[in-house]
Formats: structure tokens, C-alpha cells, sequence
């Protein structure tokens, strides 16, 4: 339905005055750099065995053999989901070690100074020529016990420390303790099971210990994830960077940790979500069609309402659509437009469609040139068929109320008028001048109200001994736009809800045609508060191959 409505939608929103665009073209360089991990998060689901090597140790022991050519030792592996004595779940998690030397182009390092967003790739050790990098890789869904943790997603309260700021923030905490250290605390709420694995995988199995210990020794600390492992993986950077700050350890407090995470699901709010992109502590990609970031209750209930509103002209859509394809195939691909040959108009019939087309998407169209709009399409239908004779003595009357008293037309209702000169079925003709009657006032962005237009008698008589009445009535209850901006249904959201986002920076992946592009973007972005079903893609894209390739 979208991508029917507005073909170029994909690609749309990425100027720099849409409300959360970072960057319109992401830096190369930071593309490169998130590239770098996308290896990392798919290890612990490329060392999964299949039974009877199905265990952790089996799978520790593939991992080391998949990673030590690139000179990674495994320090710890827990490939399976575990729950622990306290009833916390655990996710799947590994700690890999290296330490290398860095080739001229990683020493001789790009300038940071060009663009705050490159502040990511500072690690806090670029003055030496050798690489000390820990890696804490958290795995996906995987298990019927992970399903559980991402079903745990009632919202938590968390603090978030950061160094303090000028700047007011409405969210912002203080204490005598935080002053004193040059700190202040960001309040907001996290995903109640993620940050429950976070936490267990951080004190139940020491991991707070083991990387304190890394980052004191020199290496830098990365966390990384997929999906569920995305989440987990922000919120144990974020716990980890709240140890390291109130710690007395200067080398802690000085220390650098980064996630870096793919197709992230919401899991923090939006103030501690802007908190992490400030310090840039997350670093996310997502691609525009995979639905698990955006699979939140707000949009789920914005697809409800759109379901709904556009049952009709969706059902429409797909008679005319299994239509054209029955007469594509019986003529054997000789109907190359996809449209009957019976239905295929003269060329002087073409050019005044064309015209009117053209016309009704460079002109406002008030309520008399609406009301006229089947009357014309009765005019060149009669033109066209005459040869014929059956439909010579046709006639159309229909009568419009419209609500709105300004209006501009939209370049996807024109498309519907040429479509209703395009037929010579009389009863397609009132359905898709109708309908075009009904998307042009639905995307009519000068209105201050809802539109509500109905055909209240669109009727097609035929003047012959067996006069017969057909009535086809289009009604449009609401705009479009104003679906998309529709609070969530009463069902789904309840009052104490706390909706969650996707945490940080977020480096979306996009196709403009044919060619895959990125920008920077954040939670504000459009694209991130709908929920798009692409049948080819819906949950494909959100595969790691789907990444990868």
C-alpha cells in the first residue's frame, strides 16, 4: 500500500531539515568503521553445531578454530541461552582478545576533527602503533528462551551517568556525589529482559571484572550484537561506561567503550537514547525495510488503524491487479501494459487523459471540478466505444460533499484519474474516478481537519429496455498523513506504557534505485515510527545475510 501510494517513499526523508537527519550522505569513514564489526556479531550464530555437538564446549571450541586466523583468542563462550538461580535469562555471549599490529593506514588515522560523528572511531589508544581490542559479542534470538527475553519488554527506570553539561536537560539529575565527579545522570527507562541479560551477563559471569581488567591493560572494548544480542549489547555498554565512571580508577574513568550493533530493537527512551548518541556510545545499522526495530506497540497499533482504513481500496487494488494479470496471461504477454486489449483506449482518447492528468496535478480542484469529473469520464468513454454501440447511450450522474475548503492535488491522485480514462468498463470508470476523488483529499496537506469526502450517488444507468442501477460509493474517513500521526489504539497501548526506541546513532541503509546508500540518522526520523510490511522483505532484511550482502 505504501509503495503504491508513494513509490519514492524509501528513499524520502533524507534532507537535512527532516526532523532526524544527522547526515544526509553517512561519512565514509564511519560506514568503514561499523563495517569492520559486522564479522563479530555473526560468530556465536556461525559456531552453533548441529546435535550431538550442540553444547557450549563444542561450540567454543569451533569458534576459536573460525577466529584465530585472524588472531582472535577466545577468553570465554557461552553459546546458549541460560537461566540462572535468581530467574534472570541470559543470552548467548563470547569475549575474543587480540592484539596486533596496525598496518600505515590504521596508524596514519583519519582526521577526527572533520566531523563530530568520527569521535566514534577514537578508542583512546590511536598514539600507538600496536592494537589492543576486546570484543564482548552477544548472539541473537536463537531459542524459545530468548523469545522470552524480548518479551519481557516492560519498561525499567535506569540512570544514565554523563559528564555534566551546560546545557538544561529536563531529564537530568544531580547529588553531591555526581558533582563532585563532574557528572550528571540522564533518567529515562530501558527494556526491562534486555537489560536483565545485560546485567546477568555483566555480575553472573564476571564480565564486568574481565573487561575493567582489559580497558586497565590498554584495549579498547567493543560490544557487538544482532537483533536481541543488539539490544543486550547497548545495554551492557551502557552499564559498563556507568562503572567506569563512578570508579576512582582514572584509567577507567578516561576509558572508551563503543557498541556497535545491527538491526537494533527499541529498548531504551528517547532521553536515554539521546544521552547515548551524545556520548557516542551506540553505534547502530538498520536497514529501511527491516521491521524488528520498528516492531514497537505505538506502531503496531498505527499499522492497525491503516489496515483498517485501507481495507477498501486495498481490496480494490487487488481485484484490479489479479484482473490484469488474467488478461496478461491469456494473451501471452502480447497485453505488455498489463491491461485487457479490449480495455486499451484510442490514441486521441490517450491524449485528452493525459491532458486531464496533467491538469489535475498543476491545479487546485474545488468542489465543482470534482463533481464533473465523472461526467467527463462518461464523455471520453462514449468517444471510445461508439465503434462497439453497447455503451453509446450511457450515462453518469453523481453528486460530491466535500468538508475541506482548500486544497492542493498530490501527484499519486492524478495517476488514479488517468486510470479512470483508461477503462471502458462504466463500473471501473465510478470506482476509480471514486477512488481518485478520495486519495486526493486524503492527501490534501493545507486542511486543518481530518477530510471526510463521500460519493453519496455515483450511479450508471443504462438507457435500454432492462435498465439496471449499479451504486458504487467510496468513503474516506480520515487522511493518510493523519494516520501516520494517530495516537495508538486504546487496545494496544495502555496508560502506564513508556514507549521505547531505538538507542544512539543509527546509520540507515536504504535502496534509491537500485543503488544502496546511508544516512546518519535517529530516533526522530520518520521511518523509524511506522512499520512497513514488505511481503519480499519483511523479515528477510532483518537476517545477518541480509546485512552481509
Amino acid at each position: 500500500m505504501d509503495l503504491k501510494i508513494y513509490p519514492t517513499l524509501e528513499y524520502s526523508g533524507y534532507d537535512l531539515l527532516d526532523d532526524g537527519v544527522i547526515r544526509a550522505t553517512c561519512p565514509p569513514d564511519l560506514l568503514h568503521y561499523a563495517g569492520k564489526y559486522f564479522s563479530c556479531s555473526q560468530w556465536l550464530y556461525a559456531s552453533l553445531l548441529p546435535s550431538p555437538h550442540d553444547d557450549t564446549e563444542w561450540s567454543a571450541w569451533y569458534l576459536t578454530r573460525l577466529v584465530s586466523r585472524q588472531g582472535w583468542t577466545v577468553i570465554a563462550c557461552v553459546n546458549e541461552t541460560t537461566k540462572l538461580l535468581d530467574g534472570s535469562k541470559c543470552p548467548a555471549f563470547a569475549l575474543l582478545v587480540r592484539c596486533k599490529r596496525k598496518n600505515k593506514k590504521e596508524f596514519h588515522s583519519v582526521d577526527l576533527s572533520s566531523d563530530p560523528l568520527l569521535d566514534y572511531l577514537d578508542d583512546g589508544i590511536f598514539h600507538t602503533d600496536i592494537e589492543r581490542e576486546a570484543v564482548l559479542a552477544i548472539r541473537g534470538t536463537s531459542s524459545t528462551m530468548d523469545w522470552s527475553i524480548n518479551l519481557d519488554e516492560k519498561a525499567k527506570p535506569f540512570t544514565f551517568y554523563t559528564k555534566r553539561r551546560e546545557n538544561h536537560n529536563p531529564y537530568a539529575v544531580y547529588s553531591d556525589d555526581l558533582t563532585a565527579l563532574g557528572l550528571q545522570g540522564i533518567t529515562g527507562h530501558v527494556h526491562s529482559g534486555m537489560y536483565g541479560g545485560a546485567v546477568a551477563i555483566l555480575e553472573s559471569f564476571a564480565m564486568r571484572k574481565y573487561l575493567s581488567l582489559l580497558s586497565i591493560n590498554g584495549y579498547s572494548v567493543k560490544i557487538v550484537g544482532h537483533s536481541l544480542g543488539a539490544g543486550t549489547a547497548a545495554l551492557i555498554a551502557a552499564e559498563l561506561r556507568n562503572g567506569y565512571l563512578l570508579s576512582s580508577n582514572e584509567i577507567l574513568r578516561s576509558a572508551k567503550i563503543r557498541a556497535l550493533t545491527i538491526a537494533t530493537p527499541a529498548c531504551t527512551s528517547a532521553s536515554i537514547s539521546d544521552a547515548f548518541a551524545y556520548d557516542r556510545l551506540v553505534l547502530n545499522v538498520i536497514k529501511w525495510s527491516d521491521a524488528v526495530p520498528r516492531f514497537t506497540r505505538s506502531n503496531i497499533s498505527k499499522l492497525a488503524a491503516e489496515i483498517v482504513e485501507y481495507k477498501a481500496i486495498s481490496e480494490q487494488w487487488r481485484s484490479e491487479d489479479t484482473d490484469a494479470l488474467k488478461a496478461y496471461a491469456a494473451s501471452y504477454g502480447k497485453a505488455g501494459d498489463m491491461t485487457d486489449k479490449d480495455n486499451v483506449i484510442n490514441t486521441e482518447t490517450q491524449s485528452k487523459s493525459t491532458e486531464m492528468s496533467t491538469f489535475s496535478s498543476n491545479v487546485e480542484i474545488d468542489s465543482n471540478q470534482i463533481s464533473s469529473l465523472i461526467t467527463v469520464a462518461a464523455n471520453l468513454l462514449d468517444s471510445s466505444a461508439s465503434s462497439s454501440g453497447d455503451l453509446s447511450n450511457t450515462t453518469i450522474v453523481g453528486t460530491v460533499t466535500d468538508s475541506s475548503s482548500t486544497s492542493s492535488t498530490n501527484n499519486s491522485a492524478s495517476s488514479w484519474y488517468s486510470k479512470a480514462f483508461q477503462t471502458s468498463n462504466l463500473v471501473s470508470v465510478v470506482s476509480a474516478a471514486s477512488t481518485a476523488i478520495a486519495i486526493t483529499s486524503n492527501t490534501r496537506t493545507n486542511s486543518s481537519t481530518s477530510s471526510d469526502v463521500v460519493i453519496t450517488n455515483a450511479s450508471i444507468t443504462k438507457n435500454n429496455s432492462s435498465s439496471n442501477a449499479i451504486q458504487a460509493t467510496v468513503s474516506s474517513k480520515r487522511s493518510f498523513d493523519k494516520i501516520k500521526e494517530a495516537p495508538p489504539s486504546d487496545y494496544l497501548m495502555k496508560e502506564d506504557d513508556i514507549p521505547l526506541v531505538v538507542p544512539g546513532h543509527i546509520i540507515q541503509l536504504y535502496n534509491e534505485n537500485g543503488v544502496v546508500k546511508a544516512a546518519v540518522i535517529d530516533h526522530r526520523h520518520a521511518s523509524l515510527n511506522r512499520l512497513y510490511v514488505l511481503i519480499d522483505r519483511f523479515l528477510d532484511d532483518h537476517l545477518m545475510k541480509g546485512y552481509l550482502s
